[in-house]
């Protein structure tokens, strides 16, 4: 059944890189679908992608085609555990007949196994560590942020970590899209959710990886680990500012959420204390990426009620 399923996948792959249209192109954005109190056998998991995919192409008027699905990471709880990995195929069926992009959460990872072709996730999805691909005009860079953080009795993950910055560089250099989305999953900046849950912002993905990103002019920068929404005002050199980056947090996926923290110095701000988290709600969610012409737009949706938790779009116009 595994295999069936990993010929469906790479099969919609093909697919995609061989279709062309002039159509806008709809993607879902979706993450952190490991389970967790409440999705012990994946079943939100498995609602909320349903959800998601009925969303897309059956809400509207007019007939709309989704073209792919874009995974924030964290889709296990054990990297290693391939019980894990079956039960997250088997709820993920109906999406695997769809292109997929992901990247490796802290929870897919195999830190013990240096043979990433070995590693469960590699199976499944069958990409590269850090890979990157355009779709229509947006140029998607998948990076793999749990390199950032290397153990120092393993030098060899400082070595990938640093290929993988100069990978990332090249790219960026290369690149001709006009949109630039990256996506890794512990976010660079983010708010902290409520005492004793969840996670800061991974200033080592803020060290390595940010200044190139602003460099080279990355438009969004999507991310999971926290298990919300949330999104950031641009920013550039870590203040606000019209020419930054926009920051998303995409965790609602299916693991159990975290509550927003009424605390107002969890909130996510600069050095000189201005707030820098323009929307943030605890609430199971996906995302939808819209693509037209010179515009992209991003709703957050939350499951079941389909309540737009937050809008923006990036013109380049």
């Amino acid at each position: 059944m595994r295999k069936q399923l990993t010929i469906f996948l790479c099969a919609a792959v093909l697919f995609f890189f061989f279709a062309t249209g002039a159509r806008a192109a709809e993607y879902i954005v979706i993450g952190d679908t490991r389970p967790d109190v409440g999705n012990e056998d994946f079943q939100m998991t498995e609602s909320i992608i349903k959800d998601a995919i009925d969303y897309v192409v059956n809400n509207s008027d007019e007939p709309v085609n989704l073209d792919g699905i874009i995974l924030t990471g964290d889709y296990v709880s054990k990297g290693t555990d391939s019980s894990q990995w079956n039960k997250f195929l088997a709820a993920y069926k109906s999406a695997l007949f769809y292109p997929i992009y992901p990247c490796p959460g802290n929870h897919d990872d195999e830190p013990d196994n240096f043979a990433y072709y070995q590693w469960n996730y590699y199976k499944i999805f069958n990409v590269p560590r850090w890979y990157s691909v355009n779709i229509g005009s947006v140029h998607l860079i998948s990076l793999d942020s749990n390199l950032a953080e290397f153990n120092p009795l393993a030098p060899y993950q400082f070595f990938l970590n640093y290929f993988q910055q100069c990978c990332l560089k090249d790219d960026l250099n290369k690149n001709e899209q006009p949109f630039t989305i990256v996506i890794w999953h512990e976010p660079a900046y983010t708010s902290h959710p409520a005492s004793g849950t969840g996670h800061g912002s991974n200033l080592l993905m803020r060290y390595w990886y940010v200044p190139l990103c602003e460099e080279f002019g990355v438009d969004i920068v999507l991310s999971g680990h926290n298990h919300w929404y949330e999104r950031t005002v641009p920013i550039l050199k870590g203040t606000a500012a019209d020419a930054g980056i926009v920051y998303l947090t995409t965790g609602g996926g299916g693991a159990k959420l975290y509550p927003v923290s009424d605390d107002p110095a969890d909130k996510l701000h600069d050095k000189d204390g201005v707030v820098l988290s323009a929307v943030n709600a605890s609430a199971y969610h996906f995302c939808i990426l819209s693509i037209e012409d010179d515009s992209l737009t991003v709703q957050a949706v939350e499951y079941g009620t389909h309540k737009i938790l937050d809008s923006f779009e990036v013109n380049k116009k």
